[in-house]
């Protein structure tokens, strides 16, 4: 053997030595230098609720929104709200807010009381952070609209947009904010107060009387007020008073409202995925979103029958089709065509910005729809601490299960394989502190199905080794030299290790994929396990026996394999 092999066999005596003290606990690991202390503290092995405990957070689902939306679309509360979809729909956001890999130990679920809707979320103490709190939270409205088809819808909808503010019990400035994002509204306050003749001028005599004559402040006027084609509401905030000069006065705020745009049945629900991409026609940077089935054939129906209107905006042919995010109006392009499977939301022209600004604003639209276009919003309503439900004692008795496991295989390999069998003992050694070592590094959550799947990735590396010792024994029945029989051995060997390692991570891919939280820990760790498996036989076993086994026992096949 040469020096190259030499060298090879320091680099992984380095590499076991130092997994070795990557796992040792603080208490005796200060002979180290201390920024690499600093660096083991910071990937602290964690463990999953079933192990450590964590929070139970409860969200109420709000369908005031969807109930609304269908009012506004002239269709019934159970044609157009399916709660129990709506409830699922939160479910899958806010599970891909905060765990878009799916390999966090993270609970989310709906549950039904009576009439209401609530999603349950369990996380552990490392998820826990203000940051995913505010995640969940995070209302990501989008919504696709289009314009009245005449003034008479147009104006019904303001009786419908008033009630709806009344009963959520939102403020004046919050219902103008949201109607001005929209182009639909136009506010005016008073800071000394509307008198008599100048609200006359604005909302007609007859509706600055009844506003004068009410006897209730702080409330919504109760009806849509109109004068000469136009509809106002009025926001009292002091009832009506004599000025310095004697004119009657009223503290309040006017809102000028002009019905716009109406609600489909088309929005988040039916939002798939945002990217970020270039207009190839003028350059501009656009946001793309792409719905699925079930939006794609909603989009396309409203395009159609938006492509067979006419609108002179948009050259006489075709109408406006509004993108709200957020409440605000993003883009309000002209369709002209039945497009089908996606939209586009352009940021127009970029003079007077950077490009790399312009860029950064549809990057950060795409990123809101991918952090999930809420189905419905939601209300934190209770807070718990979940103890563990197997914590410590579940853990010490996995660990103490698992090392009278490894330590009957071991005394097994030994017995059956003699010196070959204590030198896999040390490479399968190894193979399970690495595997901790990996798990600790990239954060991975240990959970009772992680250990499970652990515990059976040891066992497969156990397979590994036998297979190449038995191919090993076979070529030394047939006569051959020691160096002949071992290179042999291995070669002869990894073709069915690779098959069998390979259908099992086919499995573990197919449980990943189709697998809840429990079950994507129980496929990656024994994904893991496999792969790392691979790595011990083949390679550490290998290099352990051509650098450790003894002159003497080259010809002694007995001592060196067993019987």
């Amino acid at each position: 053997m040469g020096s190259w092999f030499w060298t090879k066999f320091a680099m992984l005596m380095a590499l076991m030595i130092s997994v070795v003290g990557f796992l040792l606990p603080s208490a005796h690991r200060s002979f180290l230098p201390a920024p690499v202390n600093a660096f083991i503290d910071q990937h602290a092995l964690k463990l999953g609720i079933d192990l450590s405990g964590g929070t139970k957070l409860e969200y109420q689902v709000d369908f005031s929104s969807a109930i609304e939306k269908a009012k506004l679309s002239g269709k019934t509360e159970e044609e157009m709200v399916n709660k129990e979809q709506i409830a699922n729909g939160v479910v899958k956001t806010l599970k891909k807010r905060i765990d878009p890999d799916g390999t966090k130990e993270v609970s989310v679920f709906a549950s039904k009381r009576g009439e209401e809707w609530f999603v349950i979320v369990e996380l552990t103490h490392d998820i826990d952070t203000p940051e995913n709190r505010a995640k969940l939270q995070k209302v990501t409205s989008l919504s696709f609209k289009e314009p009245y088809e005449s003034e008479t819808e147009a104006k019904n909808s303001a009786a419908v947009i008033l009630q709806g503010a009344i009963d959520k019990k939102i403020s004046f400035e919050e219902l103008a904010t949201a109607l001005q994002s929209g182009g639909e509204a136009t506010i005016s306050l008073a800071q000394d107060g509307f008198t008599k003749e100048a609200l006359q001028g604005m909302i007609g005599v007859s509706n600055a009387e009844s506003v004068f004559a009410s006897s209730t402040s702080s409330l919504w006027y109760p009806t849509v007020l109109e004068n000469e084609g136009n509809q106002f509401f009025f926001f009292i905030d002091e009832l009506a008073t004599k000025n310095t000069t004697g004119q009657d006065i009223i503290q309040g705020k006017l809102l000028q409202y002009s019905g716009k745009w109406k609600e489909t049945a088309l929005g988040g629900g039916q939002f798939t995925v945002a990217k970020v991409g270039t207009d190839p026609s003028t350059n501009y940077p656009v946001t793309s979103i792409e719905f699925t089935q079930e939006g794609a054939a909603l989009f396309g129906q409203i395009t159609e029958k938006l492509s067979t209107r006419q609108n002179l905006m948009c050259g006489g042919k075709g109408d406006v089709f509004a993108i709200f995010v957020d409440g605000k109006l993003v883009s309000d392009p002209c369709v002209r065509e039945k497009i089908s499977g996606n939209a586009q939301i352009s940021f127009g022209s970029i003079s007077g910005s950077s490009l790399q600004s312009v860029q950064a604003e549809a990057q950060k639209l795409s990123d809101d729809l991918n952090s999930g276009a809420t189905p419905a919003p939601v209300e934190m309503v209770a807070e718990q601490t979940i103890s563990p439900t197997l914590g410590d004692t579940a853990l010490s008795l996995s660990v103490k299960a698992f090392l009278i496991g490894f330590a009957i295989l071991s005394l097994w390999m030994i017995w059956s394989y003699r010196f070959f069998g204590v030198l896999a003992v040390i490479a399968l050694a190894f193979y399970s502190l690495a595997l901790i070592a990996i798990f600790k590094l990239t954060g991975f959550v240990i959970t009772l199905p992680g250990i499970a799947g652990m515990v059976l990735s040891v066992g497969m590396a156990v397979d590994a080794n036998i297979l190449i010792f038995e191919r090993t024994r076979e070529e030394f029945e047939k006569g051959k030299t020691y160096k002949e029989s071992l290179a042999e051995g291995f070669d002869r060997a990894w073709t069915s290790i690779r098959d069998s390692n390979t259908s099992s991570l086919l499995t573990c891919f197919i449980l990943w994929a189709v697998g809840t939280s429990i079950i994507k820990a129980f496929a990656i760790t024994l994904s893991a396990g496999i792969i790392l498996s691979l790595f011990t036989a083949i390679t550490v076993t290998r290099y352990l026996i051509w650098a450790l086994t003894p002159k003497a026992l080259e010809n002694k096949p007995n001592l060196l394999l067993g019987e």
